[in-house]
């Protein structure tokens, strides 16, 4: 593994960050087969609410203060996409502003810094490129001081801070595993955590930087582990049979842990649950049974996350009352929402 650098912004694209995120399940008699999301989002584009304007570039005397990052993928987001951007948004108010502009390739996964200063996120290779992989990339809130931090040979993606923001955990992945992976943000070394035939993805660290948890699919559906930071110590967290999670995430107390679940009736929708997998609660309904990716905020009373009704942002208390929308456009998809922790 090189060091970090510095690199210009070239063009770049590589699905795959996209369609991890945006993979559905339809359920089939007793199957449940797996299928991009790309048909359903045609259908939900119709519904989607209005436009809000973006400003291009956010200036250095009010980056800090936005609160939310996502990825914006414009319609039709399908294969055919080329690029995507990540914005930052503020959550009590309309203001939705540009961190990195499209042109650049596929950027998906961003996720704040413990101090808010930084957004790590996964970007495509280089047009022309004989490596199609992603690799892991950082950048200052306020849009200047991009760095490359992976050159593997693998896909990686889904980079996760550890709470002293000295590390990044990501998933390394070719077309046949997936494993976790830290690298030292500083230095550049790496360290392989997983070693095995399931698939592993979605790291999340504790609040207190000790575990790790993540999903790990063995083929009878995708459940939620935890680990030691170290990758020893590994052991079910919510172990549910033909039943599918997706993206934990800890509550800021570390007492909590919220999900996505898939539900043969109401398709995906969010959930919570004690750090230990017990009192599971569910929150939403509904949403076009699209309720994915979701972000606690820094006083752990709410969670952000993205809906399919127009693929916006919505909040939502931790016992599931007071839905509110806060942002959305009428010509492009918001999704994959992290909440700036408190700085």
């Amino acid at each position: 593994m090189d060091r970090p650098c510095h690199f210009p912004a070239g063009n770049a694209w590589a699905f795959r960050g996209v369609s991890i995120l945006m993979n559905d399940y339809v359920e089939l008699g007793a199957e449940m087969l797996r299928t991009t999301a790309f048909i359903s989002l045609v259908a939900v584009v119709v519904a989607c609410t209005p436009s809000e304007s973006v400003r291009s570039k956010p200036s250095p005397s009010d980056a800090l203060r936005k609160w939310v990052v996502f990825v914006e993928c414009p319609t039709p987001c399908d294969e055919n996409v080329e690029s995507t951007r990540l914005l930052t948004a503020a959550v009590n108010g309309p203001d939705v502003e540009v961190l990195v502009e499209d042109g650049y390739g596929i950027n998906s996964g961003p996720t704040w810094s413990p101090d808010g200063t930084r957004v790590a996120f996964a970007r495509g290779s280089e047009n022309g490129s004989d490596d199609d992989s992603d690799e892991i990339w950082v950048i200052s809130a306020d849009g200047t001081d991009l760095v490359r931090m992976t050159r593997d040979s693998l896909s990686s993606e889904q980079p996760a801070w550890s709470p002293d923001g000295t590390e990044i955990a990501y998933v390394n992945e070719d077309w046949e595993n997936a494993e976790i992976v830290t690298i030292n943000v500083d230095t550049g070394e790496s360290a392989q955590l997983t070693e095995n035939d399931v698939q592993e993805s979605s790291p999340a660290w504790s609040p207190d930087g000790s575990k790790i948890i993540f999903i790990a699919g063995d083929g009878d559906g995708d459940d939620i582990y935890a680990m030691d930071s170290n990758g020893s110590a590994r052991e079910p967290v919510l172990a549910t049979p033909h039943l599918t999670e997706e993206s934990p995430e800890w509550s800021p107390d570390g007492s909590s842990i919220a999900f996505s679940r898939w539900t043969n009736k109401r398709g995906w929708q969010l959930f919570t649950m004690r750090s230990d997998g017990t009192q599971i609660e569910r929150l939403t309904k509904g949403g076009s049974g699209n309720n994915r990716g979701p972000s606690f905020s820094p006083d752990g009373r709410w969670i952000v996350f993205s809906r399919g009704e127009g693929w916006s942002l919505f909040k939502v208390r931790i016992d599931g009352s007071d839905l509110k929308r806060l942002h959305g456009r009428k010509d492009s998809l918001f999704f994959s929402p992290d909440w700036k922790p408190a700085s």
